[in-house]
């Protein structure tokens, strides 16, 4: 339990880092943000995608300035785009179930901007009925508070802006997000089951396991797909997964994304489908270190 609250207090400590870059921002003025500028503007790769954006705010004005600096962003990078607008959060939570009523459907939103403080459901309540449909999905919190900034680690916030938005932050936050679309975009991966093969999104894989010489990937929607007899080593099936720095080896049999760890314990980690995989000796240190620098330097924090 002692160690459960230490790695949930780190993740909380990734936040109060997030702040405090952002008011060394505010600090050193506009040479940086012009690096930054001149850096997250950049597209990564030439995949031809329609960026979908959902925002939600309460407050006319403030609604309609996000997706003001939204649109002037996109364009600017020169991406297609659909920006999806949100009084009441409910609209969206709504609009969100009835997409995905059928199991096949995704998410539609590559990001969503979520207002903190608004009547009948807060922002972060939102987003956890998000996370419900995706786990993946970068939530962006806009607020006039800083003190909703912890809470919102329990979503996975992407990112945490202050309003009065800053053009330059939002620009930073929006790109990043657009940049992890198109990574997304390229994580598909095929794998040899006795039915065939069969296409997987490698970011909705929570864990692999190696089991009877076969691989069990396990899937977000609570899926398995069980890949044919494998005669070569468990960790040549990793490949794969070597771009994504949220995939750890925790145990001989098993590979894990963080993005869905639930607790770390001193010998095992939850997973939040409610899987307990056990950690084992000669790996505890690296996961652990993996672990903290992932939800303080790069995680979805």
């Amino acid at each position: 339990m002692l160690v459960a609250s230490f790695f949930s207090r780190l993740k909380a400590i990734g936040i109060c880092v997030k702040l405090v870059v952002l008011c060394y921002n505010k600090i050193v003025g506009t040479k940086q943000i012009d690096i930054i500028k001149s850096i997250s503007l950049k597209r990564s790769g030439d995949i031809s995608m329609k960026f979908q954006i959902a925002i939600c705010d309460d407050t006319e004005v403030e609604l309609n300035n996000t997706k003001a600096l939204v649109e002037e962003t996109l364009k600017r990078a020169g991406v297609a785009s659909t920006v999806h607008t949100f009084h009441d959060p409910q609209d969206l939570a709504d609009n969100l179930a009835l997409r995905m009523k059928d199991p096949k459907n995704q998410n539609p939103y590559q990001v969503i901007f979520l207002d903190v403080v608004m009547p009948n459901m807060t922002g972060i309540e939102l987003g956890n009925l998000v996370r419900k449909y995706d786990q993946n999905v970068p939530v962006i919190y806009t607020s006039s508070f800083k003190d909703y900034a912890f809470d919102s680690y329990s979503v996975h916030a992407f990112d945490y802006l202050l309003k009065p938005l800053e053009k330059e932050r939002l620009q930073e936050a929006l790109m990043k997000a657009y940049h992890l679309a198109e990574k997304k975009l390229k994580a598909d991966i095929t794998i040899k089951t006795k039915d065939g093969l069969q296409a997987v999104n490698v970011l909705n894989v929570t864990f692999v396991e190696s089991r009877d010489r076969c691989l069990h990937y396990h899937l977000s929607d609570g899926s398995v797909v069980v890949s044919i007899y494998n005669r070569g080593r468990f960790e040549d099936s990793f490949v794969p997964f070597e771009p994504f720095q949220q995939f750890v080896q925790v145990h001989k049999s098993f590979l894990v994304n963080m993005d869905f760890i639930k607790e770390l314990q001193a010998d095992s980690i939850s997973m939040n489908d409610g899987s307990v995989i056990p950690i084992s000796r000669n790996q505890k240190n690296n996961v652990r270190s993996r672990y903290l620098s992932y939800f303080t330097e790069g995680g979805l924090v």
